[in-house]
């Protein structure tokens, strides 16, 4: 029997989790949502998918799915996540969770009482070269972990890599705390801290700085929307297992149209982990190796990515699957104390 999945919101991304679930058999894109009537009816028909709405209520009253893909802005993700958990609807929602600690707390609390499989879209939890790492770092082939050097750019205000910023929808929202919050950190920040966690080890406390430099339109803005959100972050990080980790964060970074880089340095080994383009590679430099600085490229069995694992925990009724809401308040609640010396 077809597990049928409804998706709210249709922007850019909405499009790259139905071109995802297409790929897999026993799944039943049965409505899509938005706002937008021209957006909704487009997306529709891009996708073959019977019906649309303008309300994810009315949606999910007269569609009754198994599940709902949560893909609009994060400030309207805390109602979108509410409304799925009342209608008793399983959860995969676009990163980041909420723009805030409260919100998240919210939502992790009512969907673990709700016993509804509960996703967040940290894409990194999908590669197989990340799911790799973990488990070397577990095994123990980097000894003790000691430092961790990561960075997440992109390039989009400097180029036109992902569209004009200026005239896109899906990227001008990001530069404004109104919708986007802290900018880079929520964004790209808020992805890392969950790859690095993931890989080596929980996250004790952070601190970062940031700043949003002056675009070169009038009074720093564009109609209503005020470009105030980050632009690029550093984070300085300490590891529970008592590591130090440096974080660099940009939409500046010219050359790197999509690029997450991670490198885990322990007292017997080292991992260099880089998602580029959608590309991963993963090395490691241990045992003899380690005299002369040399570094091995390895070879990583396929994992299921976030579409095939969500799917997968929905016919087991497996609700341990992370990262969850759960995880991701977690993560959340690290920036709260940041944000506040950053506001």
């Amino acid at each position: 029997m077809s597990l049928r999945i409804a998706i709210t919101g249709t922007g850019a991304i909405a499009d790259l989790h139905a071109d995802e679930l297409e790929k897999i058999r026993g799944v039943e894109l049965c409505a899509c949502c938005d706002v937008s009537n021209s957006k909704a009816r487009d997306f529709a028909l891009r996708h073959k998918i019977k019906n649309f709405y303008l309300n994810a209520e009315d949606m999910l009253d007269r569609e009754k799915p198994d599940a709902i893909i949560i893909a609009v802005p994060p400030h309207a993700q805390l109602n979108a996540c509410l409304l799925a958990i009342e209608h008793k609807v399983h959860i995969l929602c676009e990163r980041p969770l909420t723009n805030n600690s409260r919100d998240a707390a919210k939502l992790a609390r009512l969907a673990s009482e709700s016993e509804l499989i509960n996703l967040v879209s940290y894409e990194t939890r999908g590669i197989p070269e990340v799911h790799k790492a973990a488990n070397l770092v577990k095994a123990g082939r980097l000894g003790k972990v000691m430092h961790i050097e990561a960075s997440y750019l992109q390039s989009w205000l400097s180029t036109q890599t992902l569209g004009n910023w200026k005239t896109s929808e899906s990227l001008l929202w990001r530069m404004t705390q109104k919708f986007g919050g802290h900018g880079v950190i929520d964004d790209l920040g808020l992805t890392l801290l969950d790859c690095v966690s993931f890989i080596a080890g929980d996250i004790n406390k952070i601190e970062a700085c940031k700043r949003s430099f002056r675009k070169d339109v009038p009074g720093n803005r564009l109609g209503d929307t005020q470009l105030d959100a980050s632009d690029s972050a550093l984070i300085m990080a300490e590891m529970k297992g008592g590591a130090l980790g440096s974080f660099h964060l940009s939409r500046w970074a010219t050359g790197e149209v999509n690029s997450l880089r991670l490198r885990v340095y322990g007292d017997k080994g080292g991992l260099s982990l880089k998602i580029k383009d959608g590309e991963a590679t993963l090395r490691i430099c241990t045992g003899p190796d380690r005299q002369n600085g040399l570094w091995s490229e390895i070879e990583c069995p396929q994992v299921p990515n976030i579409w095939r694992s969500f799917l997968n925990a929905i016919r087991k009724d497996d609700t341990t699957l992370e990262p969850n809401f759960a995880s991701a308040y977690n993560i959340h609640k690290l920036l709260t104390n940041t944000k506040k010396e950053l506001d």
